[in-house]
């Protein structure tokens, strides 16, 4: 397992916001049905917005507890691609949904190593690698399921 969990924020949380850059009022996001539904619904959101160029606002958000948020925002959370460097020197930059890590993203950690990935819901979810090499650990190749290593693929 992984040793950060992810949080969703809310406003008041802040101490310091930049205003929105951007333009267009965000569709309604997709139902999440079925998992293989939810997936391709996602997929084809993403598609549509980018054939569109449909635009999110673009923010930066210095947070009470050190952390600092750069990236698309909509309805008051990260939504879309975005960096978000933690109080304790570990960060993550990729994709968000609803104000956690969704899709493919990399985790950086302080101490050295990271896991890139795909993730759902804030947690490694899908085909992922656990590299922490830096640091005299292994490198792990496999699929992650709510953040435990589910299936191995390869260790160095």
């Amino acid at each position: 397992m992984l040793p950060i969990q992810f949080n969703r924020t809310t406003l008041d949380q802040l101490s310091v916001y930049q205003t929105r850059v951007s333009t267009r009022p965000p569709r309604a996001a997709p139902s999440d049905s079925g998992r293989k539904d939810a997936v391709k619904n996602r997929l084809a959101s993403v598609l549509d917005r980018d054939r569109s160029g449909w635009g999110r606002s673009v923010v930066r958000m210095e947070f009470a507890g050190s952390s600092v948020y750069e990236g698309e925002w909509v309805a008051g959370r990260a939504e879309g691609e975005g960096k978000q460097v933690y109080g304790g020197g570990d960060w993550y930059e990729g994709r968000w949904r609803a104000g956690l890590p969704d899709g493919r993203g990399r985790l950086w950690y302080m101490g050295g190593g990271f896991f890139e990935g795909m993730w759902m819901g804030g947690k490694p979810n899908g085909p992922g690698v656990l590299d922490l090499g830096e640091v005299g650990g292994a490198r792990v190749d496999g699929r992650w399921r709510e953040g435990n290593l589910e299936d191995e693929w390869g260790k160095v």
